[in-house]
């Protein structure tokens, strides 16, 4: 039978003698019995024995009425409220052993609680019942008295408590010192916690037991001695020592009484109870400050003595009278020669003698001469307490060394004097080292420290060892007083403080008894105050007073103030800036999202127009005019698309600064016929008169043609969206020379269409923005908003500038200004229209996708040349090899294709070795317009690139001038 099949078996016994069990239960119950309600908090039915006092049979707020009825002490009264906790929280049984006092009767009861529970598993009620246990429990106090009694102690008795180990119960607490049934609150339950999480066997222990250790071991300061008293102390711990047979054990350990550090001992006395057999614990902590006091009187005589001995080469004792020096201790001579021991009494000029000659340099002797003089010695005897002079012996062994003489007057009525010789070779080196060392440390300190100082919390007096006790920046301050009380430092501090609510908080934080509680949690106290400066009140300054244990077991505090205004400013502006850093990463996320969120909206319209009108064209074949007028719209919104997709590639260049200006020789004076063949077929379309005008001298610049154009042709193309039918377009250019390398290159286009609104000049340069304030503009479709961002972008990265005019109903006007370098060679004189060049030869095609290559193929044929295919680059590669030196005028080749993609096919016909394959043009074909592709495509080994979708146009240009180009080559 598996546990839960037994336990069923078990509830169904129960439940069939449920009544009978219950009975049992209630006879026992001799003090009282109720029903209680867990979730109408209250209860009823309630019986006590008369000595007990009249109480109601029932009532509501049963757990508060019931503390104020049976007035439980502190301890027990936690006790009860966490058995009735566990009945709240659905518990199925409850109880504790508590005191109460009803009537200023003193009685112990078992408590116990049985819920009984619904359907659903909730409480619906509980019967509780208590049993007297006050004889048991006065029985095991006469064992606790009697034990007590027996013990002889010594020192000022603190406390004294009996536990029950077997049963882990208390049977008394808090004998001795203290009166008799004293309680104690509990701590704060950070401090609870803080001690469990170090000894977390104590969790397992009785709730009675555990407050009891804890309440304890809150008031030892130091982590290491309320570990160790924990961990001897707990139940398990008393338990293991029974066991191995320690019955007696003393624990010594300072405790926080009456706000001071005390030493004290606990002795621990461990008994098996005569009848009973259960093992009994008690506890006797006495005050042992005195005795801890004597010991470091003690051992500060013992290293005094030692000290002495260890750091003297002779003591001996001078008769001025006699002139004669006798040893006491030591020996005469230890630096170099050992002389005899038997030497004990010397004529005081022979010892002169002998110093000087054999250990003193003549300089050194001299000088030891003159300084070792009796009668001069005594003279100074009378003004002070010693004297004292050193001298340099030289020692053949160790080089030299450094030896202090002291001299000081014999009061012990025998007269003469007392003259001591040391070795301070390495103090005094170590102190010159030391004194280095100081400089640097006070140095360093001044820059971040106000003071450093130790506070001994037994005496509560505060040392200061650095800086000054001057907490405000200017005025005077207390630094006479190297020594003070800790009290007086904390009213200095408070002074310094300008509100009273912080005063009061500034005195609460740097209390003694604060510092000690917060240092019994954590390692470290960081007290941050606010003082303002005592001659300018409006100057406030942020000190910061740290308070840590000096750990040399001394039980001493380090405390260290510092100002840190400086740093704590630091600190909040670079929250300022990780603040605004955070925003703009905010702003720039929210940005993309509309970004794709435009440039979605602004791809799906002519995608739909694309999809849409193309089905229409299949339906109109047979209606040449709508069919026209299906392919026209087509043609407009995959112009729209590709301008959209080109301006998209163009910002994210621009904003990531991969664009690049590629200057070259361009002939500006041909730049008005370039875009007349553009512009005229769209605006007699929409019957707009467009006039030209040129003043350009025949001066070549360097510039970058592409983005010139898209410059222009962005410029131009806004004129002719946003003038009505009717209206005009002026375009002028000038290119003048202003010295002998520089020409200023001038465009205006000038427009009568609807203008723009004042509000939106004021962020036209800006992406996506659009005149959406203009009435006109609205009846107006197309445009994306990011032409004039581009086009102001490209012009300054040309080092040109741009400026509009505009106004609302009567037009725009547009003026560019480009200062370049005058070009060294003047292509005017070869300039010839590519466009009409009648073209001849063979190209070869490498495209891997079919739709891309019907189109290629077709566009290509409108050329005149001869067109062979490679569906990819090995192909390519193949055909080129297998064909005549010479058979093809040029190649034009896709980049990404499948086995051999078009960088490394270019690559392979650049190192053919075939007489053509340096001079072949290789035109590379992709879709990718970043300019590291065309890096990338120049060091492959390609001529010139073309970007897709291809226009026919742009590839007969470009055809025509790279083959001439061949030819001339």
């Amino acid at each position: 039978m598996n546990m839960t099949e037994s336990n069923s078996a078990v509830r169904k016994i129960f439940l069939s003698h449920s009544e009978q069990i219950l009975d049992e239960m209630l006879d026992k119950a001799n003090i009282l019995t109720f029903i209680y309600y867990p979730k109408e908090q209250r209860y009823e039915g309630l019986k006590l024995p008369k000595g007990f006092g009249i109480a109601p049979e029932s009532g509501e707020r049963f757990t508060e009425t019931f503390v104020a009825l049976f007035k439980m002490v502190p301890m027990h009264e936690l006790l009860f409220r966490e058995a009735v906790k566990a009945i709240d929280e659905g518990g199925t049984t409850a109880g504790c052993t508590i005191e109460i006092r009803p009537e200023g009767i003193s009685v112990w009861i078992h408590l116990r609680f049985i819920a009984f529970k619904n359907a659903e598993g909730e409480t619906e009620h509980c019967i509780a019942f208590g049993s007297d246990v006050t004889a048991i429990k006065t029985e095991e106090r006469i064992f606790a008295d009697q034990m007590i009694r027996g013990q002889t102690l010594q020192g000022k008795i603190i406390n004294t408590s009996c536990f029950n180990v077997t049963q882990d119960r208390m049977v008394t607490y808090f004998y001795g010192g203290a009166a008799k049934g004293q309680e104690k609150d509990l701590p704060e339950r950070s401090v609870i916690d803080a001690i469990l999480e170090s000894n977390p066997g104590a969790r397992d222990q009785h709730s009675e037991t555990k407050d009891a250790l804890i309440l304890s071991a809150s008031q030892i300061p130091y982590p290491d001695e309320r570990n160790r008293f924990m961990r001897i102390c707990s139940h398990q711990g008393l338990l293991k020592a029974f066991e191995e047979g320690r019955t007696e054990q003393t624990l010594e350990y300072r405790r926080i009484i009456a706000g001071k550090v005390t030493w004290v001992s606990t002795m621990i006395v461990l008994v098996r109870h005569p009848d009973t057999d259960e093992i009994f614990s008690f506890f006797y902590t006495t005050d042992i400050s005195l005795n801890k006091q004597a010991e470091k009187l003690k051992d500060a005589n013992d290293i005094m003595k030692t000290a002495a001995l260890d750091i003297h080469d002779m003591i001996a004792v001078i008769d001025p009278g006699e002139e004669t020096i006798e040893l006491i201790y030591g020996m005469f001579f230890k630096c170099g020669e050992r002389e005899s021991d038997d030497t004990k009494l010397l004529p005081l000029s022979d010892y002169v003698t002998c110093v000087t000659s054999k250990y003193l340099s003549p300089e050194e002797g001299e000088r030891f001469k003159k300084r070792f003089v009796i009668s001069d010695i005594e003279k100074e005897l009378k003004k002070k307490s010693e004297v004292l002079f050193s001298v340099d012996c030289v020692d053949g062994a160790s080089g030299t060394r450094r030896k202090i003489f002291r001299f000081i007057r014999r009061e012990d009525g025998e007269g003469g004097i007392i003259v001591s010789k040391a070795d301070i070779t390495d103090s005094y080196e170590k102190e010159r080292q030391l004194e280095i060392d100081d400089v640097i440390i006070k140095k360093t300190m001044a820059e971040t420290v106000d003071f450093v100082a130790v506070l001994d919390p037994e005496t509560s007096e505060m040392i200061l060892r650095f800086g000054s006790w001057g907490l405000r920046k200017n005025g005077p301050t207390p630094n006479r007083h190297v020594k003070v009380q800790y009290e007086r430092f904390v009213r200095w501090s408070c002074n310094a403080v300008k509100e009273k609510e912080s005063k009061k908080k500034c005195r609460e934080l740097l209390s003694l008894d604060n510092v000690i509680a917060k240092l019994s949690e954590d390692q470290e106290l960081m007290a941050l105050v606010d003082m303002v400066d005592n001659i300018d009140e409006n100057c406030t300054y942020k000190k910061q007073i740290r308070f840590s244990w000096l750990n040399d077991n001394s039980g001493r505090l380090l405390v260290i103030g510092s100002d840190v205004t400086k740093s704590v400013a630091e600190e909040k502006e670079r929250n300022r800036q990780m603040a605004e850093a955070l925003e703009s990463a905010k702003a720039a996320d929210r940005a993309k999202l509309d970004f794709i969120s435009r440039i979605s909206h602004d791809i799906r319209t002519p995608l739909s127009a694309v999809k849409n009108m193309t089905e229409f064209a299949y339906k109109d074949m047979d209606d040449p005019e709508k069919l026209r007028h299906d392919l026209d719209s087509i043609r407009h919104a995959s112009t729209f698309l590709n301008s959209l997709i080109n301006d998209v590639l163009d910002i994210s260049k621009i904003d990531s600064g991969q664009i690049e200006i590629h200057e070259e020789t361009y002939p500006y004076g041909y730049f008005m016929e370039e875009f007349q063949s553009l512009i005229e077929s769209e605006a007699k379309r929409k019957n707009i008169t467009i006039e030209f005008k040129g003043d350009c001298e025949d001066i070549p610049i360097m510039t970058d043609p592409v983005r010139w154009r898209q410059v222009g042709l962005n410029i131009i193309m806004n004129a002719l969206t946003y003038t009505p039918a009717g209206g005009k377009i002026f375009i002028s250019v000038a290119n003048k020379r202003i010295d002998e390398h520089t020409a200023i290159s001038k465009m205006v286009v000038e427009d009568t269409g609807i203008g723009m609104t004042e509000e939106f000049q004021k962020h036209m340069f800006e992406p996506f923005s659009q005149d959406e304030t203009n009435e006109e503009r609205r009846k107006i479709s197309g445009g994306t908003g990011l032409g004039l961002y581009i086009v102001k972008r490209l012009i300054e990265l040309m080092n040109g500038t741009i400026e509009i005019e505009s106004e609302l109903g009567k037009g725009t006007r547009v003026s560019i200004v480009l200062k370049a370098r005058i070009a060294d060679v003047n292509p005017y004189e070869e300039k010839t229209d590519a466009l009409n060049v009648d073209l001849s030869g063979r190209v070869l095609l490498v495209e891997d996708n079919e739709i891309n290559t019907e189109i290629a193929l077709r566009i290509l044929d409108t050329t005149g040349v001869e067109t062979e295919h490679a569906a990819d680059g090995q192909e390519a590669v193949e055909m080129y090899e297998d064909r005549p030196e010479g058979y093809y005028d040029a190649v034009i080749m896709d980049i990404q294709m499948p086995r051999m993609n078009g960088y490394e096919a270019a690559s392979a016909i650049r190192r053919s070795g075939r007489a053509d394959a340096e001079t072949i043009p290789v035109i590379a074909m992709t879709a990718d317009a970043f300019d590291n592709a065309r890096k990338k495509a120049k060091e492959a080994g390609f001529t010139t690139y073309i970007t897709k979708p291809i226009d026919a146009d742009a590839v007969k240009r470009m055809l025509a001038e790279t083959i001439i180009s061949s030819q001339l080559k």
